[in-house]
């Protein structure tokens, strides 16, 4: 009997059947377990650390500007790099070790058992390692004597989460698409760091995919770096483009796990 009154009902039909539930697993292997405060150590550690040796070391020209604009480069650059650890076993390790299979082969959707990881990683991500470290990083940099405008740092906040959730999708579609971590590892870390040679070797490619971030037209200061200084707008080709990418993504992993074979 105790068996039976810890059972949830499924009420949800076609693909969201089960989704409500699914998303209380993953978000409970997110924030009910130390897996948040975790996450958040790693990522303050690293982006507002570094920040902070810029702000408050000797001989800098100009702490604020210089902080800013390596904290949102870290943020593309670094970040990214947790987001496919994070990513890459989320279907990967249910699918080898068959709890993906028993999960299915209950009243749930292939369409919710994606949808319930993308939300709860991409919500998880979000807090942990944009909007902590981000709130950190314009504190110290406000005690640093910056006046960076608070809409302007939130709009490249904005941008670094899109840049998260372009590295989240890939990265559970390739889990669609591969049984081995190599591929699903592998890809988006080549992806990530290759794109100096590529934006040089055709400049187009940065108006279509996130690298155009951190690659801008005649200035050495990144677009995501002057969107949070105030000093230019907002890279519309490519948050349009990565935009469109994340969407494509989770099509494709959408598509391919309904014909996954368990």
């Amino acid at each position: 009997m105790a068996a039976t009154s810890a059972l949830q009902p499924v009420r949800e039909k076609g693909w969201r059947s089960g989704f409500a539930n699914l998303l209380s697993k993953e978000n409970g292997a997110w924030w009910r377990t130390r897996r948040w405060l975790v996450q958040t150590i790693i990522w303050v550690a690293i982006l507002n650390g570094i920040l902070a040796t810029i702000l408050f070391a000797e001989g800098v020209a100009d702490p604020p500007s210089e902080g800013a604009s390596l904290f949102m480069i870290l943020s593309l650059a670094v970040l990214p790099m947790g987001v496919i650890i994070i990513a890459q076993e989320a279907i990967i390790d249910e699918k080898r070790s068959g709890t993906a299979a028993w999960v299915l082969s209950k009243p749930v959707s292939r369409a919710a058992f994606i949808l319930s990881k993308l939300i709860a990683h991409g919500l998880g991500l979000l807090v942990t390692g944009v909007v902590i470290p981000g709130t950190i990083a314009f504190i110290l940099l406000s005690a640093a004597g910056g006046s960076i405008a608070p809409g302007d740092f939130v709009a490249a906040l904005g941008i670094a989460f899109l840049n998260v959730l372009f590295y989240l999708t890939l990265t559970l579609m390739l889990g669609t698409l591969f049984d081995g971590r190599g591929a699903v590892i592998g890809i988006p870390m080549a992806f990530l760091f290759s794109y100096q040679i590529f934006v040089g070797l055709a400049p187009w490619l940065a108006d279509i995919t996130p690298w155009g971030f951190l690659v801008g037209a005649g200035s050495p200061v990144t677009p995501i770096a002057q969107v949070a200084l105030g000093q230019g707008a907002l890279p519309l080709a490519p948050i349009l483009a990565t935009a469109l990418w994340c969407v494509l993504f989770m099509s494709v992993a959408l598509w391919r796990f309904a014909r996954e074979e368990f």
